[in-house]
């Protein structure tokens, strides 16, 4: 055995361990997704081969899925911007100079709620959200205005979800941000300010240049993880009121765990898997035009 064939054996014994999780957790799973789709099956009867009959339904019959869909990109629409921006615009403010000390305060502050499971936090919000009782009525009540129905009326419930997400996980891209703003020269800073740029054009042209590989993995995280939203609107709305809030996760599991309808569920599955290759493909042809890898 040659030095080359050793090499081999080597690099292949490191990534034999890698592999067969990737197997076991993504591979197996998606070949099972997709295998069920061509099925009826509820987890009692044997499997029935019904070809195309579930990706019928899902174009031509199911008269929720639109809806679903739709809200599915709202979703998106609503976290990926608001993560973006309000990630970023803190990150500013926690790298300004000021001292370690707050520095670390205000890290932790705005990170807590991403360590904190959603289960758990989204009792509080339920409370903040309450119609009733809830603190954000007492204090529009203060102001004369009525109570609103956050949770249960159409008109605020996908808002209501919104906000508590993007509270809950902008502690994320605060991160990933301060340290892409951490590792800027801070003579290309000077250099700006010296040619007479003020602080506004300095981040326009020189801080989100440098830092744009950073600003696409972000958005890159934000989105997939978007697409999959699911605790958020099960614990706090259950989808509601109506299919208000559902998202086609939350869609995936009505059909998987309440009607026990696996092949359409899969089905679905794949439609939510293709929607996210679709979207991430997308993210990456717009990459290539505005994120830097090299400053020049």
């Amino acid at each position: 055995m040659n030095k080359k064939t050793k090499e081999i054996l080597v690099a292949y014994g490191f990534l034999t361990p890698a592999l067969i999780v990737f197997a076991i957790f993504f591979a197996i799973p998606i070949i099972a997704i997709i295998t069920l789709s061509f099925t009826e099956y509820n987890m009692i009867s044997p499997i029935r081969f019904v070809g195309l009959e579930n990706f019928k339904r899902l174009f031509t019959e199911d008269k929720r899925y639109l809806k679903i869909f739709l809200n599915t990109l709202r979703y998106v629409a609503i976290f990926l911007p608001g993560h973006l921006i309000i990630g970023f615009l803190l990150a500013l403010g926690v790298n300004r100079k000021i001292s370690p000390g707050l520095k670390y305060f205000y890290r932790t502050i705005i990170y807590f709620p991403v360590l904190v499971t959603t289960s758990a936090v989204s009792i509080v919000w339920i409370y903040i959200y309450d119609k009733e009782f809830g603190l954000l009525n007492y204090y529009l009540g203060k102001l004369g205005i009525e109570g609103i129905s956050w949770l249960t009326s159409s008109k605020w419930a996908f808002l209501s979800i919104a906000i508590f997400g993007i509270w809950k996980f902008v502690g994320q891209p605060l991160i990933y941000y301060l340290v892409g703003l951490q590792n800027i020269p801070e003579s290309l800073v000077e250099a700006a300010l010296i040619d007479g740029a003020n602080s506004f054009q300095s981040i326009i042209y020189i801080t989100l240049p440098v830092i744009s590989p950073t600003v696409f993995f972000v958005a890159i995280t934000v989105m997939i993880n978007t697409l999959q939203i699911f605790d958020a609107p099960y614990i706090l709305t259950r989808g509601g009121p109506g299919d208000a809030t559902r998202s086609l996760n939350l869609y995936i599991y009505e059909f998987a765990y309440e009607h026990y309808d696996m092949g359409y569920a899969s089905t679905l599955a794949l439609s939510l898997l293709a929607l996210i290759l679709t979207m991430t493909l997308i993210m990456f042809l717009i990459s290539k035009k505005y994120v830097h890898y090299e400053i020049e």
